[in-house]
């Protein structure tokens, strides 16, 4: 503030003389201006100071919404992230309630199975086949869990109290009570099943898993039907509530398709197996193993169903792309190889048929599981191929062997070990254990007959087939015949007239009518089987050469010399190139066609053939036997009738004369050839050819 006196020193001009009131007036003013600008200055200055401090208060609210903004997110984040934890929460809740239903139905199911079974019975069927198998030491596997492999039928375990004990005891003998569950199953009322699941309708999913899983195991039980039942319900099931191509739907339909083989109805199979084949690609994860498996099951129904070619093509794709995927696969790629050997079997490919079961059997070997029913149908095969090439001790002992595991693993009553059964009688069949054989192909006929496991179609037809041989080999000429007929008809009406698999029965059945000579009958059954042979058979098949052999005989018998020389030519040919010169076989051939040619007047013929034999026998055997003997007299017989009658007694001579001095025949063969010789010169004396 200035003062008075520096206010007079700023004003400019002389002071103005004024009197005292008015001077002190206008001090008074100006102090009073003064203190009023004072006072305007400080109350300034308080509201310069109120207005920072109220712009500082506004800054600390807005600081402090700020925190309780960010607070209040916070918050709402938390309540968030708590609401979808307590959606997890209640997912995980209705997941576990579904599982405790699942597992409540399961043990109701099997609680009801096994109140049904007669613990006695039970009891008395346990001692039994303790008894037989003679194995006390032997746990078998269970059949009651799940496996997701879906390559096949899949196998199936459980922990039953037994194995446990294995583990703590091992050398205590106990009965296996896993078995014990399983016969139970078999044994217990199916339709208590369709009750339990029918709980389930409100959730099709876990409907859907608990159906698949029960047909899964009655798959391995070989309750075929209930199983297909299952399944069909599953797809249904799957395909209401998944999409076209959701993969859960494509693998439970491959399942169908599989059962459906199973079940025998192969055309459903290979039409429900050849739709998923062709959609593969609609699938995500649709490998080449996937495709492989799907190959490889659709050319076993080929291979049932006789369509030979497309299954020889199928299992070749099948292999290619399973070998191609890698390691991994061993399982797989060993029931095809083994599947490919059976058809090579049955176009008569024996030595192709060997390998293929060489590596099938390296590949299973390889495995951690070896058992189970791959493992059957593989040792079945195998004793196939040593009935084919006609080792019966080999073929039993694989047959035996196939067997034993149906019975320890699958059960009697299996279809697989009726299957072993059948085999076994074929064997004891071939070894003229007639009454053994008729045991056990009477009890699969009573078996099969009287189950609901549904139509073993191929398998019956094949005992029907036995049973006439066995017929026939005992004399039964009628029931022999009843048989093969019924099983023509069930070929005939179960697949077309066509089916490879009636070959066989027909050429049983033409042998059958050659034994009672029904000549007519004879030659047309052989006819027709051997049309339909040569449609699928390679042309060097045993069983194809023996049907031409048996029509060319019949063909000359009944006068048609002509068909009677090409058919006995061809065999005779492709007999002395496989078996030799010195099998039965080749030899009943080649007189056949020598009778034909002495028939027909063909003596240049049959005198070139028997000079071209000769030879042979000559380099396989140096020393002269009995058949070199035959076939020296048979020429000169041919010699004298084609006109060469001084040569044929010449050589007739010279047959005397190494006849004498052959030291290595037994006389009683001597004297017999002698009678021969004699017997010719008897007839040439008289003039008599």
């Amino acid at each position: 503030m200035m003062s008075d006196l520096e206010l007079s020193r700023n004003k400019s001009g002389p002071l103005l003389a004024s009197s005292a009131s008015v001077f002190y007036k206008a001090m008074f003013f100006m102090r009073l201006y003064k203190k009023g600008v004072a006072i305007v200055f400080l109350s300034f200055v308080a509201l310069v100071v109120n207005l920072q401090m109220a712009i500082h208060g506004i800054g600390q609210l807005e600081q402090s919404n700020l925190e309780k903004s960010e607070a209040l997110y916070s918050l709402e984040t938390k309540s968030s992230q708590l609401r979808e934890s307590m959606e997890i929460i209640e997912a995980k809740k209705n997941e576990a309630d579904k599982n405790l239903r699942q597992l409540e139905t399961m043990l109701a199911f099997h609680a009801q199975q096994i109140s049904q079974v007669n613990i006695g019975d039970l009891a008395k069927k346990v001692k039994a086949e303790y008894e037989t198998r003679e194995k006390a030491h032997k746990i078998l596997t269970g059949l009651a869990g799940i496996n997701n492999d879906d390559s096949d039928s899949g196998t199936a375990s459980v922990e039953s109290s037994a194995q446990n004990l294995e583990n703590v005891e091992s050398s205590r003998p106990s009965f296996d009570f896993t078995w014990i569950v399983n016969e139970s199953l078999r044994e217990g009322v199916f339709g208590e099943l369709g009750n339990s699941l029918s709980l389930l309708d409100d959730e099709p999913e876990l409907h859907a898993k608990i159906s698949e899983f029960y047909s899964k195991q009655f798959v391995e039980l070989g309750y075929w039907d209930q199983s297909l039942i299952l399944q069909r319900s599953v797809v249904e099931l799957r395909k209401k509530f998944s999409p076209e191509f959701e993969e859960s739907l494509w693998r439970s339909e491959f399942s169908l398709g599989h059962i459906y083989g199973l079940s025998g109805e192969y055309l459903k199979s290979h039409a429900v197996l050849e739709k998923l084949l062709n959609n593969r690609h609609e699938l995500e994860n649709c490998s080449s193993l996937d495709e492989g498996e799907m190959l490889g099951e659709i050319s076993l129904q080929n291979l049932m169903l006789g369509n030979y070619g497309a299954a020889e093509k199928g299992f070749q794709q099948a292999l290619s792309l399973l070998e191609s995927n890698g390691f991994g696969n061993e399982k797989v790629v060993s029931i095809v190889l083994s599947r490919q050997g059976l058809l090579y079997l049955e176009v008569g490919r024996v030595s192709d048929a060997a390998e293929c079961f060489k590596k099938s059997r390296e590949l299973r070997e390889q495995l951690p599981e070896q058992g189970g029913v791959e493992l059957v149908n593989l040792l079945t095969n195998e004793g196939k191929y040593f009935a084919e090439i006609g080792d019966t001790e080999k073929a039993y002992e694989y047959f035996n062997n196939a067997w034993e595991e149906c019975a320890d693993h699958l059960g009697m009553q299996h279809p697989k070990s009726l299957v072993c059964r059948n085999n076994l009688g074929y064997t004891y069949l071939t070894q003229g254990k007639y009454d053994k054989a008729y045991e056990q192909y009477a009890s699969i006929i009573r078996v099969i007959e009287e189950s609901y496991n549904g139509v073993w179609r191929s398998e019956y037809f094949t005992v029907l087939n036995n049973l006439g041989v066995l017929h026939k080999k005992r004399g039964d000429y009628e029931s022999s015949e009843q048989y093969y007929l019924k099983c023509l008809d069930g070929y005939e009406i179960a697949f077309d007239s066509n089916h490879p698999k009636r070959f066989g029965v027909l050429v049983n059945y033409a042998v059958l009518k050659m034994y009672i000579k029904e000549y007519d009958e004879a030659l047309k059954l052989f006819d027709e089987a051997n049309e339909l042979g040569s449609s699928f058979l390679i042309p060097d098949s045993t069983d194809l050469l023996f049907c031409q052999a048996n029509l060319g005989f019949l063909c000359s018998l009944k006068g048609d010399g002509e068909k009677a020389i090409r058919l006995l030519k061809s065999v005779l040919g492709k007999y002395r190139s496989s078996l030799g010169i010195q099998s039965a076989d080749t030899q009943m051939v080649l007189s056949d066609l020598l009778n034909q040619y002495e028939k027909s007047s063909y003596f240049g013929h049959a005198i070139e053939l028997v000079t071209e034999i000769l030879t042979e026998v000559e380099t396989s055997d140096p020393q002269p036997t009995n058949y070199y003997f035959q076939l020296l007299i048979r020429r000169s017989s041919y010699l004298h009738q084609h006109g060469s009658k001084v040569k044929a007694l010449e050589e007739l001579s010279n047959i005397r004369k190494a006849l004498s001095e052959a030291q290595n025949l037994d006389q009683e063969i001597n004297d017999r050839l002698l009678e021969m010789i004699q017997h010719l010169d008897q007839k040439w004396e008289s003039g008599n050819d």
